[in-house]
């Protein structure tokens, strides 16, 4: 056999085998269950896309999206509504404050026991041990808590699904990161179910200083080159922000994004969500929160209609 006849047989290493063993027994995950409103049809492979200027809320719905899914979907006799997925940040942006989240989860939790009216706390701690599991029981085997310490149960058994990652110096570290990765996936040290990247645009402007690039053909260098052969082997969800200069107007999604959501401010802290370039909502930012309302473009404040509603996740 001639060495050009080697060179075009399709060869695969054992861990390829291995990884392709693995992603067939995966089990389905609850990701299509993440935002029916924003991402529809969302699958385990799916490359979502979060794009607007700064401060139109791109690190708050990602955040809500951390939430929802590290949450589990029950906790005892709790019906939580998490998702119980394991998820994976990378901070390009070297921002990321595990207070915050910490913070959401647990203003999540007080509403959601609230909501839960059969569910009994103590006032004080109870110095019982509690087995911590995601299926519901009875409460006569688990007896009441105090509040606090069932909120710091399910805080600290959601952050056990959290991962962080730093990407420090430059943007090739992320090929790093992610081959990293795949070896602890590989070896079952790590379970993802979901990956998220805040501000792929971190080093944009320091890469591209030896020759211009647009910003669609760097994003798309960047994601193939470094992360989506990663994600697409192990079957994976994505969902990156990016930054758009404020004035700059729609910018096109990379190939292959599955679901685009760009953001933009309107009219006097009104802010435009477009989905997939047809569906258009307008949404103010309240205390950390998207509160969705009726807004005629064109039009003053005091013309807007309809009842708001917060972003529900």
């Amino acid at each position: 056999m001639n060495t050009s006849t080697l060179n075009n047989i399709l060869m695969e290493s054992g861990l390829d085998l291995f990884s392709k063993i693995n992603n067939v027994s995966k089990q389905t995950s609850n990701i299509s269950e993440l935002d029916c409103k924003l991402l529809p049809g969302l699958e385990s492979d799916s490359i979502v896309e979060i794009s607007g200027a700064s401060k139109t809320g791109k690190t708050i719905l990602i955040l809500k999206y951390i939430v929802k899914s590290i949450l589990p979907v029950t906790y005892q006799d709790l019906d939580v509504g998490g998702l119980a997925l394991n998820v994976l940040q990378v901070d390009m942006e070297l921002k990321f404050n595990i207070r915050i989240l910490v913070e959401e989860l647990e203003h999540y939790l007080n509403q959601c026991i609230d909501e839960n009216t059969h569910i009994v706390t103590t006032e004080h701690p109870i110095n019982s041990s509690v087995e911590h599991n995601h299926t519901p029981t009875s409460s006569k085997a688990n007896p009441p808590q105090s509040r606090a310490d069932l909120i710091a149960s399910i805080v600290q058994d959601s952050l056990s699904r959290f991962y962080l990652v730093p990407c420090y110096g430059t943007s090739e570290n992320l090929a790093l990161i992610f081959q990293a990765i795949e070896s602890r996936l590989l070896s079952t040290q790590l379970t993802l179910d979901l990956v998220m990247i805040e501000n792929i645009l971190s080093y944009y402007f320091e890469d591209i200083s030896t020759g211009l690039v647009s910003i669609g053909k760097y994003v798309s260098r960047l994601l193939h080159q470094s992360v989506l052969k990663y994600i697409r082997k192990f079957n994976l969800a994505l969902i990156y922000t990016k930054y758009i200069p404020p004035g700059r107007g729609r910018v096109s999604t990379v190939a292959g994004v599955t679901h685009s959501i760009q953001l933009s401010p309107v009219y006097r802290g009104i802010h435009k969500c477009v989905v997939n370039t047809t569906q258009v909502m307008y949404y103010r930012i309240e205390q950390q929160e998207m509160v969705w309302t009726d807004f005629q473009l064109g039009e003053g404040e005091e013309d807007e209609k309809g009842e708001e509603e917060k972003l529900e996740l």
